[in-house]
């Protein structure tokens, strides 16, 4: 069974490889994303697909 360290390191490495497959299997059907001391904004409830969509807008800049 793969621990959660193993498991965020696979999440972080392929995200910056973006395979985004991988991303999108690496999470549960419903993840709830909070960067409300980011930015403020108050956490929300996303599917692989959506977040992988918001992965994909923010790392076009870089």
């Amino acid at each position: 069974m793969e621990t959660t360290n193993e498991k965020v390191t696979r999440l972080f490495v392929a995200t910056d490889d973006r395979k985004w497959k991988e991303v999108k299997s690496i999470f549960a059907s419903k993840v709830e994303l909070d960067y409300s001391s980011l930015n403020g904004n108050p956490a929300t409830v996303l599917s692989p697909k959506e977040n992988n969509r918001k992965l994909e807008n923010c790392l076009v800049r870089f």
